[in-house]
């Protein structure tokens, strides 16, 4: 818009938001304060055009910044979608990964077992509480040692002392609660850095001591086991993955 009133459009467009001031009167004000050489009805017109470019084009930025901000959100939506859905990629691979070695393991390694029947005399049940072993954990220190040699040890000092007072009390019913926290978490860089080996033959190797330690008991009694998840053995939200769902 080219006009020789434009150098004016600022204090025209101020007193266009003031109550009273209409192009006729903004004409007028702007004839006396600059002496201007022009009929008030000629620069009322001049006014009405400058006021309706301006507010037009007022309303282009208003708009052009509203779509920009809409495409912003759209931009970091879409961020946060692929971002969300790498990390369910990582855990699923992860998933497929553990499983697999998992699968491994049990092709090489049996777990069939016997269990013993005693005869119960209804007398009494013993409970052995176990908790926050924490296998696969690696500690190493000169005050403080822990490994699997170490919970295996510590596991079988527990068994014997246990078929000790069992026998003592002439009872033949153990009931063995498991509270969680079996494995030692590698959520943290610090944890994954102190494992004792990978998680799948982490999982593996504490079955076997675990069931070690049951086979120990169940030598001078008959064995129930109930099982809870710790913390550290929360289930997470894996998403429909083929190995979650067969499970």
């Amino acid at each position: 818009m080219e006009s020789k009133y434009l150098e004016y459009k600022e204090e025209i467009l101020h007193l266009f938001e003031l109550d009273g001031y209409g192009y006729a009167t903004i004409a007028q004000h702007l004839i006396d304060k600059y002496n201007l050489k022009v009929t008030k009805n000629s620069l009322r017109h001049r006014i009405g055009d400058i006021v309706k470019y301006c507010l037009a084009d007022k309303e282009i930025v208003e708009y052009n910044i509203k779509l920009a901000r809409n495409n912003q959100k759209q931009a970091d939506l879409n961020r946060i979608k692929n971002k969300s859905f790498r990390e369910h990629s990582r855990i699923e691979n992860a998933l497929v990964s553990y499983n697999d070695e998992i699968i491994k393991l049990l092709k090489t390694e049996s777990l069939k077992t016997s269990i013993r029947k005693h005869k119960s005399n209804n007398k009494s049940v013993l409970i052995v509480h176990i908790s926050d072993t924490h296998f696969n954990e690696l500690v190493d220190l000169k005050h403080n040692k822990y490994d699997f040699k170490v919970a295996s040890k510590r596991l079988q000092k527990f068994a014997h002392h246990i078929k000790r007072y069992a026998k003592f009390e002439g009872c033949n019913d153990i009931f063995i609660g498991i509270t969680g926290d079996l494995l030692n978490s590698d959520r943290r860089v610090e944890e994954k850095l102190n494992m004792a080996t990978n998680r799948a033959s982490a999982t593996f190797i504490s079955v076997h001591l675990l069931k070690n330690f049951i086979l120990d008991l169940n030598s001078v009694a008959n064995i129930s086991v109930g099982c809870v998840s710790g913390n550290e053995s929360r289930a997470y939200e894996y998403g429909f993955t083929d190995i979650i769902c067969n499970r």
